[in-house]
């Protein structure tokens, strides 16, 4: 659930991955990239680069 506000918020804003993870209740950025990628299969920052 909180990789799927992830996911709107890569796509509708230019907030950085650090920011966005904290704002949907990562506590740690490491953890983030890992269950970002364990669910989506590939990294926050590559998600957001191939969507621009």
């Amino acid at each position: 659930m909180r990789v799927n506000e992830a996911l709107k918020l890569l796509e509708e804003t230019e907030l950085g991955i650090a920011e966005i993870a904290f704002q949907v209740g990562f506590e740690n950025l490491s953890y983030f990239n890992r269950a970002f990628r364990k669910i989506q299969g590939e990294t926050p920052s590559y998600f957001r680069r191939k969507r621009n």
